[in-house]
């Protein structure tokens, strides 16, 4: 599979009126760069191509506020660590630090888990809907209590 080095005319005016919308209506946008299988194939990414490539999206949505850059997302990243991190750093360098880097774990995992003392990760992040009922649920409730029991968020879930 070849990667291209650089958007194509039509995606960037497509998303550019889209971030233009989010932020008139005042939303933040969680943007993964690349959903994890593509960097656990190995055959796409090297270190060095994911920093550079990982770039452009930075470059390009620097300027655009209410944007997280969210790395990861199935499956875990043993073995491929080096290129989650190009990834990250690439981001980082393309908009400047303008942006937060969380890392999107799978299957009832956290960010912590893998990535806690990185230098890109601003915040850190759960999956949580796939153990909801049994392993997360309670848990939510013990951490956030004043949300499930006053209508705050999540409460039809709680």
């Amino acid at each position: 599979m070849k990667i291209p080095v650089s958007p194509t005319p039509l995606s960037s005016t497509g998303q550019k009126n889209y971030y233009s919308l989010r932020n008139q209506l005042g939303m933040v946008l969680a943007m993964l760069p690349t959903w994890g299988y593509y960097v656990q194939r190995g055959a796409l990414f090297t270190e060095a191509s994911a920093f550079c490539l990982w770039k452009i999206p930075g470059r390009r949505f620097k300027q655009h506020p209410n944007l997280v850059w969210v790395s990861g997302r199935r499956p875990h990243p043993y073995r491929r660590e080096a290129e989650y991190r190009a990834l990250a750093h690439g981001l980082r360098a393309g908009d400047g630090g303008a942006h937060l880097i969380t890392y999107h774990p799978c299957g009832w995992r956290h960010s912590s888990q893998f990535w806690q003392n990185e230098d890109w990760l601003d915040f850190n992040m759960i999956e949580t809907w796939t153990a909801w009922p049994g392993r997360v649920r309670g848990r939510a409730r013990r951490l956030w209590p004043v949300a499930s029991q006053a209508g705050g968020v999540g409460r039809s879930a709680l």
